[in-house]
């Protein structure tokens, strides 16, 4: 199975909305993953010489931490992330005020919910809104990873988030 997701970079912290406000910018990183192909980690772009290459990436923790919490969550346990490859083509600055550690923290929200879905776990149970609030918390950052999970200006309070609708 080849996944591939691509997640936008984000400014937060906006105008009065600190801690509230984020924008998805036209910005995006692109991770693709692999269930058929060699095992391994491969990076380009952005960070491409100082990323771990060791499975150790944050991309690849949060893929193992949210099927934990997922599966913890919905009193669904054996579910196994299977051995892949993981290519990362990064656009977004490393640690430059644009949301790449939102990016890669909704990147691997993402990916273990197409692998959830594949193992068999109803996509009722996956929601937009349920996985944002699972981003947040591994992240820290609703603001980043609100508007990274859902685009566009989104405000995030208490934990959830919702895009911004002027009508």
């Amino acid at each position: 199975m080849r996944i591939t997701v691509r997640v936008p970079a984000t400014s937060a912290n906006l105008g009065p909305g600190f801690d509230c406000f984020g924008l998805a910018l036209d910005l995006c990183n692109e991770v693709i993953v692999d269930t058929d192909a060699e095992p391994g980690v491969t990076w380009e772009g952005e960070g491409a010489d100082e990323l771990p290459t060791d499975g150790t990436d944050m991309v690849s923790r949060v893929i193992a931490e949210a099927v934990e919490r997922i599966c913890t969550n919905w009193r669904r346990p054996n579910a196994t992330i299977p051995a892949m490859a993981l290519r990362g083509v990064n656009r977004i600055p490393l640690a430059r005020g644009l949301g790449s550690s939102a990016a890669a923290t909704v990147a691997g929200v993402q990916i273990a919910r197409v692998l959830l879905e594949a193992d068999g776990l109803s996509s009722k149970y996956l929601s937009s809104r349920y996985l944002t609030h699972v981003a947040g918390e591994l992240e820290g950052h609703y603001d980043n990873v609100a508007a990274a999970m859902v685009g566009g200006f989104t405000i995030a309070v208490d934990g959830s988030a919702e895009p911004f609708d002027r009508h």
